[in-house]
């Protein structure tokens, strides 16, 4: 799944990432526990909005995993 220039729901209906809304300008899924996010990348779930560069979205171990570079 690719997709551009907009919000999505992260990956499919069996992913762990769905809790988060992610808006970018590029948001690639490699696969169902994966996402990868880049320019102006907007996460936010029910009360929380983190603004960053780049953001790498993954689900291990019960632990949702976010690798990021923070917004300047």
């Amino acid at each position: 799944m690719i997709i551009t220039s907009g919000s999505a729901l992260a990956a499919d209906d069996n992913s762990n990432l769905d809790r988060f809304e992610v808006s970018a300008e590029e948001i690639t899924v490699d696969d169902t526990n994966v996402l990868h996010a880049s320019g102006n990348v907007v996460l936010t779930d029910e009360r929380t909005e983190i603004r960053l560069d780049k953001a790498k979205i993954s689900f291990e171990d019960g632990k949702t995993i976010i690798d990021a570079l923070a917004a300047k």
